[in-house]
């Protein structure tokens, strides 16, 4: 199967057959569609390129003429998020399927890869988890700080 662009939107707790909790992860998928399959002779294996977007149109200045032409060659709607999954020969999907949640199976695992969010420049507290110094006896604008 190929894989989905989702988005994480959140942590809950789900509960198995047995009344034992289990931590779930919330992922919306945006609107995915296939924009083409393709033998990669590097690899020696079929990649299914998806495309998502958030339902907003792509305006024509952000993208480049290439990308254009790419999503005018395979007659798809142009998207701001564009990745490719390998596949089995027998998965490959043509070009322009729309993709939902509906194309995996209940119970069936999956693979997910994710990017982190950015936190910014980082004290030495939140960084490598220091303790940081006394709150008072002396201590002067350096609560937070890494020490000598």
């Amino acid at each position: 199967r190929t894989g989905l662009i989702a988005v994480k939107r959140g942590m809950t707790t789900l509960f198995d057959v047995h009344g034992a909790a289990v931590a779930t992860t919330i992922l919306e998928v945006r609107a995915c569609q296939v924009v083409r399959s393709r033998w990669d002779p590097q690899t020696a294996q079929y990649l299914v390129e998806v495309g998502a977007s958030d339902g907003l149109p792509v305006g024509p200045n952000r993208l480049s003429p290439a990308q254009r032409g790419h999503f005018d060659r395979h007659q798809c709607e142009p998207k701001p998020c564009l990745t490719s999954f390998p596949v089995d020969d027998a998965a490959v999907l043509p070009s322009g399927t729309p993709l939902t949640s509906t194309h995996f199976v209940p119970g069936q695992y999956i693979d997910v890869q994710g990017t982190t969010l950015g936190k910014g420049f980082q004290g030495a507290m939140k960084r490598w988890g220091f303790h940081g110094q006394d709150a008072s006896h002396g201590v002067s604008k350096a609560h937070r700080s890494l020490g000598s």
